[in-house]
C-alpha cells in the first residue's frame, strides 16, 4: 500500500512539475506531508516542531 501511494505522489508531482515548467526541490515531500495529515490521525512530526518541543528551559533563559 505504501508503494501505491509513493508513486502517486510521485506522478502528482511530476505533472506539476511539467505544467510549471521547472523543477521545484520539496514539492514531493510537501505532497508527502499533506497525504499523511488527510489519510491517517498520527501526528506529523518536523523538524522545526522537534525542536520547538524539547524539554528544558529555553536557551538563554535565566
Amino acid at each position: 500500500m505504501k508503494i501505491l501511494r509513493q508513486l502517486a505522489i510521485d506522478k502528482i508531482a511530476a505533472a506539476i512539475e511539467a505544467d510549471a515548467g521547472y523543477a521545484l526541490p520539496s514539492l514531493r515531500e510537501s505532497l508527502a506531508l499533506a497525504q499523511a495529515k488527510v489519510e491517517s490521525f498520527a501526528q506529523v512530526h518536523t523538524s522545526e516542531l522537534m525542536v520547538a518541543r524539547r524539554r528544558g528551559r529555553p536557551a538563554g533563559s535565566k
